[in-house]
């Protein structure tokens, strides 16, 4: 089973790139960059020594040297929306231009005769174009035949989160789960815990890069 398959995500969490300054007087002050990433806790499954060297030494290697990582957070696998796996713009369906820092995206289903696709608030997605991951900012987006009892809506606009940090062209395609993310180590600290039988779970601080 491939690396990026085999970790496991803790403590997923998102951030937002702010200065905060409190004056004499008080006051406080807020600068936002406007930059949100991921981050979480990566863990092994318990490993023998020999698996650890042979499988999962690129964790402990490649993190120190600033190197970049894919992993599949188990949160990315499955999103509650009904859609397919990888979702291709050709027959299917089609989204709008966005330019960069846009909050939503009409999607136009290519096809009304089928099943349609749902998406919820949560779920998450990824574009063709880079590694950033974003979240549906929507509750039961209605592209579902499910929403009205017939065939489904053939436009819909859904809002995102955090907003585009690229435009995104028209017919670009985009995946919604199975996703893997682009993560870089924090910190300096590696952590490793044993049991009785002399297994080790080895885990590592990382945040989102793209």
């Amino acid at each position: 089973m491939a690396l990026e398959n085999r970790i496991r995500a803790i403590n997923w969490r998102s951030n937002v790139e702010t200065i905060k300054n409190v004056a004499l007087s008080g006051k406080r002050y807020t600068a936002d960059f406007g930059h949100q990433f991921w981050s979480f806790t990566i863990q092994t499954p318990p490993l023998t020594r020999t698996q650890f060297q042979d499988d999962f030494a690129v964790l402990f290697n490649d993190t120190e040297t600033g190197a970049t990582i894919d992993v599949k957070p188990g949160i990315l696998h499955d999103g509650k929306g009904r859609v397919s796996a990888t979702v291709q713009t050709s027959g299917t369906f089609s989204i709008a231009q966005v330019a960069a820092m846009g909050d939503n995206i009409q999607i136009n289903l290519d096809d009304t005769s089928g099943a349609g696709m749902l998406l919820t608030y949560g779920d998450f997605l990824q574009f063709g174009t880079h590694k950033k991951i974003y979240m549906i900012n929507d509750n039961n987006v209605p592209l579902d035949p499910a929403v009205y009892g017939g065939a489904p809506t053939g436009t819909d606009r859904v809002y995102i989160f955090p907003p585009f940090i690229e435009p995104i062209a028209n017919n670009t395609s985009v995946k919604f789960n199975d996703l893997s993310v682009q993560v870089i180590a924090i910190g300096e600290t590696n952590s490793f815990s044993t049991n009785q039988d002399g297994l080790f779970v080895f885990e590592k601080e990382v945040r989102e890069v793209f």
